[in-house]
């Protein structure tokens, strides 16, 4: 394993040699600085990856030296050293990017654990930022995937229907077009919501169980497995009334909170529902239930 570059800046020689002997017993490598200038050399030349800055250094201010230095090397971690308990200095250091702050005399416990906890720190950092981008090219190919052709009047004014109900968290109904054409549509609206790393679960009602749909006591159902998610109901319109009452009374007890008994269906659900026919004329009819059609439009998208 690599070992660690500290740089010690600190104006007494004491001081320097002390917390290199500290440090160097522990495994790190140690390289130091007497003033700001020799400072900023070595941040320039070397592969620094932690300073332990003095406040108090002849011609520059610690807390002057902090800003270069960060300025050079963004998220390089400092630690801030002073002698003279000066809790607004530390405060200012803290607002500047310093990363902690450690007052003399200095205990080699509290030196050990402070180090060691500011690397830590900067290694999580960089690996949650290399998550993020990896997450962050993931959705982008997959936008690449789910993606509407073409460039006309129709087609943009969809792709702005969808961003603004990717937007909310409001169930979307998606009425008429092809049956590939909802799938295509539940899945951009996902990708492009706060709910894009929770699951997407898809459901042919033409062809599931109610009880699959909504899990009984001895199986969890495809509302349990969408756990903060979407899930996407097309063909709503081929489902019974029977199972139209399930399905509503289900998502209606999906909006309150659930005992440690009963089975666990997590509440912020979004649901997408697409169907081919015309939900607003089976209501007429008194085919589809008008109750679960308006906990289904909170938001409509016609094609």
């Amino acid at each position: 394993m690599m070992q660690s570059k500290v740089l010690v800046v600190d104006d007494e020689r004491g001081i320097r040699e002390s917390l290199a002997m500290i440090l160097e017993d522990d495994g790190y490598i140690v390289v130091s600085a007497r003033d700001g200038e020799e400072a900023l050399q070595k941040i320039k030349e070397l592969k620094i990856d932690l300073v332990i800055l003095d406040v108090w250094l002849p011609k520059i201010k610690g807390t002057e030296l902090l800003k270069e230095l960060l300025a050079i090397k963004e998220n390089l971690p400092v630690i801030m050293i002073s002698g003279h308990g000066d809790i607004e200095t530390a405060g200012e250091s803290l607002k500047n990017g310093a990363i902690d702050f450690i007052e003399k005399p200095l205990i080699k416990a509290k030196i050990l654990v402070t180090v060691r906890n500011a690397l830590n720190l900067r290694i999580l950092e960089k690996e949650n930022n290399r998550l993020q981008q990896e997450n962050e090219n993931f959705l982008q190919m997959l936008n690449k995937v789910y993606d509407l052709k073409g460039d006309s009047q129709g087609i943009e004014e969809l792709r702005r229907k969808i961003s603004r109900a990717a937007g909310t968290d409001f169930n979307v109904l998606i009425q008429g077009g092809e049956e590939t054409q909802g799938e295509l549509i539940a899945h951009m609206i996902h990708l492009q919501s706060n709910k894009r790393g929770k699951p997407f679960v898809g459901v042919n009602c033409a062809v599931i169980s109610p009880d699959e749909l909504c899990g009984c006591p001895s199986r969890p159902g495809k509302l349990e497995e969408a756990n903060q998610g979407t899930l996407f109901l097309n063909n709503i319109d081929q489902l019974d009334l029977p199972a139209q009452a399930m399905i509503f009374k289900t998502l209606a007890d999906n909006e309150f909170s659930v005992t440690d008994n009963a089975t666990k269906i997590n509440p912020g659900i979004r649901v997408i529902a697409a169907s081919l026919e015309n939900l607003e004329e089976r209501v007429r009819t008194k085919t589809f239930r008008q109750d679960l059609y308006y906990r289904l439009k909170e938001i409509t998208i016609k094609l």
